[in-house]
């Protein structure tokens, strides 16, 4: 008797699982559902704040499709990086509501290796298509800037930001 009890203590067990597995199951989905839904929205939201800011600035920028804007404010006449090449940049970087965060640091410009993640990946983006010697605008949505978090120091999470920026060498 104790073994026939057991066995359906296990039954009973197993269906009371399987029926929460089947209730959790559609409040996950509906969950993802409304989350996607709210991040649509803030991507909406976001989208609408560049172009209000780039319509304001009278900048002529071309969208790639993943968010970033840019325009070449001078045309360099070096080489145009390639994906894994090193790279050295001088920036000026805004919040779209013209505060300057970072100020261009000509003495200090910084230096890195294109595809190894070393920096933001708008500006990564946007280097790869002018040549050495061009100075750009740009404009990165969140998600190619500082993402959800902000830079922990002076820029707010999930904030667009602004960059003057001048691709000053090209080293493959």
């Amino acid at each position: 008797m104790n073994k026939r009890l057991l066995i359906l203590a296990g039954v009973l067990a197993g269906l009371m699982a399987c029926r929460q597995e089947q209730h959790r199951q559609p409040a996950e989905a509906e969950l993802k559902k409304r989350m996607e839904n709210v991040n649509r929205i803030l991507v909406e939201d976001e989208s609408k704040t560049i172009t209000d800011f780039i319509t304001r600035h009278q900048f002529r920028m071309k969208d790639t499709g993943t968010g970033l804007r840019y325009e070449v404010i001078r045309e360099g006449t070096g080489p145009v990086p390639g994906p894994k090449d090193e790279v050295t940049i001088v920036y000026s970087l805004y919040t779209l509501d013209g505060t300057q965060v970072y100020p261009a640091d000509t003495l200090h410009p910084h230096v890195f290796r294109l595809g190894a993640a070393q920096h933001l990946k708008g500006v990564e983006e946007a280097v790869q298509l002018v040549k050495e010697g061009s100075r750009v605008r740009l404009v990165l949505p969140s998600h190619l800037a500082f993402g959800m978090l902000g830079d922990q120091d002076k820029i707010p999470g999930a904030t667009p930001v602004y960059l003057d920026l001048e691709l000053k060498k090209v080293n493959p």
